[in-house]
């Protein structure tokens, strides 16, 4: 099996059927729970941190040499388990898209160009950033300094990762929009997508590691 059929496909073989199905239901659960204000946006928040937690997970699992998606993970520690995760993820987010966000809200009108350069750069180094974060344990791994050079040492099959994702992200926007007006549908196809991208997304991350971890040199 090829590394682009592996990654395609690991969301709907073995038991990434199950996560693919049981987190597309939880997706949806929380969708129905933004009806309850308060409640709504807590169950949201618990329900985005197991999402980052099960991502974490198949990336470590991929990295580690697992043909298969992991069990769901269990939240043993609902402060290691879930709320480190998920800061991880907000916080590798934040600081990768600030300067974009801030160029946005500093500007009035805002030049195409340089839009596209901070979404651009933003977009090429996220995924190594939050894979040096999984991978070596701590938020401060998604420095220039380690991310830069790993990226020049992941060669090709980085740069094809990041155009497969982002591919991957522009047809999510699609279909979303195509289905956003027909009821209940919508939410259940939004959800699919969502959770076949972070399954996707997280493999082709771990895979990126495990074959390129000699050149990167982190461990």
């Amino acid at each position: 099996m090829s590394v682009i059929q592996d990654v395609f496909s690991y969301a709907v073989r073995g038991n990434g059927k199950f996560i693919l199905i049981i987190g597309s239901v939880i997706h949806v659960m929380s969708y129905l729970m933004g009806f309850a204000p308060l409640i709504g946006i807590i169950a949201n928040w618990i329900l985005f941190a197991y999402f980052c937690a099960i991502y974490f997970q198949i990336i470590e699992t991929t990295a580690t040499g697992s043909t298969e998606a992991p069990e769901f993970p269990e939240i043993s520690n609902p402060v290691g388990d879930l709320l480190v995760p998920m800061c991880k993820v907000c916080g590798v987010a934040l600081a990768v898209f600030s300067p974009l966000i801030a160029y946005l809200f500093a500007v009035d009108t805002p030049s195409a160009g340089v839009v596209f350069a901070l979404a651009g750069a933003a977009a090429v180094y996220f995924p190594m950033a939050m894979m040096a974060v999984v991978v070596l344990g701590y938020l401060g791994a998604m420095g220039p300094q380690i991310v830069v050079p790993a990226i020049c040492r992941a060669g090709g099959l980085y740069w094809l990762s990041v155009f497969l994702l982002l591919m991957l992200y522009l047809g999510q926007i699609y279909v979303v929009d195509a289905v956003e007006g027909i009821p209940f549908l919508g939410q259940i196809v939004s959800a699919v997508v969502s959770m076949y991208l972070l399954m996707t997304n997280g493999r082709m991350l771990g895979i990126i590691y495990r074959e390129r971890r000699e050149e990167m040199g982190w461990i």
